[in-house]
């Protein structure tokens, strides 16, 4: 009973492990990976999101829902860059650190609808 309980106290623990976010390492990013909006509407949202956000929540279809998960300015404090930045979006899979390095500089740069 006692070493249940041990258990049960350390998957508690590993679970409320903190995860410190950083900003996406400098890289040499291929000039056709734009961090705007319409870049990643075509080539992030639509085209890996939406598999799955298109049909359940947070719905990432359009500029307007996709505002409910980003603090303009502040990519460090926005679930959508927390989301990729951790490995946890998009599913089964991992985006590309260009693709990373756009998301954060779109959302670095106001996440303005360009």
């Amino acid at each position: 009973m006692r070493l249940l309980l041990i258990s049960l106290l350390s998957l508690s623990l590993a679970a409320c492990e903190t995860v410190v976010l950083k900003p996406p390492p400098d890289i040499a990013v291929d000039h056709s990976v734009k961090p705007t909006y319409t870049w990643l509407s075509q080539n992030v949202f639509g085209e890996i999101c939406s598999y799955c956000h298109a049909a359940r929540p947070p719905f990432l279809m359009d500029y307007r829902s996709i505002q409910n998960v980003v603090k303009a300015g502040k990519p460090l404090e926005s679930r959508l860059y927390y989301m990729v930045a951790t490995e946890r979006m998009p599913k089964g899979s991992k985006l590309s650190e260009e693709k990373k390095w756009a998301i954060y500089h779109w959302i670095q740069n106001g996440a303005k609808n360009d």
